[in-house]
């Protein structure tokens, strides 16, 4: 298969439903807001752990694992094709927002501390309920005019403050400016978006990270993101947050779900 060497590119996992299984296809909503995550070796697509289970019991009406284990499937062997047996996945359930109405085209950080040898720039994402990530064709034209605008801003008047706490709200103004002026100045930009059964290879970093977006959503959504890292790579992060390893956890259900 081989790691793609564009900074994004669409992979086919599933067949696209025919329209008259789609019609047949059990309605999948959700109950709530939540996320599953699981940090460690590669999950046995057999038996799944219990709080996965009890995550989507109080998460999901429908069943979610059909279309999940697909997706799972093939990533394991993308992975054992990259020589990588570990990572870091999280299923992202949301409901309607009017948050993404205005694009926030961006690129994702490097994830791991990114030192020595063996580093990984890339992660695989699909969408199994509601629309896929948006991704601008042109990421070169798109990481130069990212760097453009936010250099512009910080010149501006607006960009002047102290910044001195952590969480600062100058900082998060600015923040708010470039996402608008790049949402304007990209709106003729050629947009991708993946479609049912497909997923997306996507690198990271600002150097040569995809320039994407969370899409319009006045729905219920299904993320599903998937991180690969080395052992070392994941024993340290968890380890930085005083976590054990590995680990599967839940956040927005009750702990006895």
């Amino acid at each position: 298969m081989g790691v793609p060497t564009s900074d994004f590119k669409i992979l086919p996992y599933s067949p696209p439903p025919t329209p008259a299984a789609s019609g047949s296809t059990p309605l999948i909503t959700l109950n709530k807001a939540s996320t599953w995550t699981h940090c460690g070796p590669l999950l046995d697509l057999s038996s799944l752990p219990p709080s996965f289970h009890s995550w989507a019991r109080a998460t999901v009406n429908g069943n979610l694992l059909p279309d999940l284990l697909s997706f799972l499937s093939f990533v394991h062997v993308f992975l054992a094709d990259a020589q990588m047996d570990h990572y870091w996945l999280t299923i992202r359930a949301t409901r309607s927002t009017h948050d993404f109405d205005i694009p926030r085209w961006h690129t994702d950080r490097n994830f791991f501390d990114l030192e020595g040898k063996g580093e990984v720039h890339w992660k695989l994402a699909t969408t199994l309920v509601g629309p896929g990530t948006l991704f601008l064709a042109d990421g070169a034209k798109a990481r130069s005019m990212q760097k453009k605008t936010r250099r512009a801003m910080r010149k501006s008047k607006a960009a002047k403050h102290d910044c001195k706490v952590a969480r600062c709200l100058g900082c998060a103004d600015m923040q708010e400016a470039v996402r608008v002026r790049l949402a304007e100045q990209m709106k003729d930009y050629t947009v991708v978006q993946a479609k049912a059964g497909e997923c997306s290879f996507f690198r990271v970093g600002g150097k040569d990270g995809a320039v994407h977006s969370e899409p319009v959503c006045h729905g219920d959504r299904v993320f599903v993101n998937v991180v690969p890292g080395s052992e070392q790579e994941l024993r340290k992060l968890t380890g930085q947050w005083g976590m054990e390893f590995p680990r599967a956890w839940a956040i927005g259900v009750p702990l006895n779900s």
